[in-house]
């Protein structure tokens, strides 16, 4: 569930508990030209380390900037400084339902 948004020329945090399902972060680049993502921080909210992925997602083809990462039990890990093309949008998943919080910032134009 996210419970805040990105809104255009502005930072603000978006926060969402993944499920296994590749799910859409509410964070773009649409008609903003590139975003700079500041900072993606994943935490763990159980003891046992649990896989991440984190994908962007163009119109026409998508890559991963994070393919496997493991969040250590009870720990986290952060990517600074994602840019985001026009009309590019982050998603991600993980590997166990209700186990990982991801906090993105973003919104800052380029």
């Amino acid at each position: 569930m996210t419970l805040y948004h990105a809104s255009a020329g502005m930072a603000f945090p978006t926060r969402a508990r993944l499920t296994t399902t590749l799910q859409s972060l509410d964070v773009s680049s649409a008609g903003q030209g590139a975003v700079t993502v500041p900072k993606i921080r994943m935490a763990n909210l159980t003891s046992s380390a649990v896989a991440v992925d984190l994908e962007v997602h163009g119109a026409s083809s998508s890559w991963s900037l994070l393919k496997g990462g493991q969040v250590p039990g009870n720990g986290a890990i952060e990517l600074d400084d994602v840019l985001l093309g026009s009309g590019e949008t982050l998603k991600a998943k993980a590997a166990a339902n209700d186990a990982i919080d991801i906090h993105v910032i973003s919104g800052v134009n380029r």
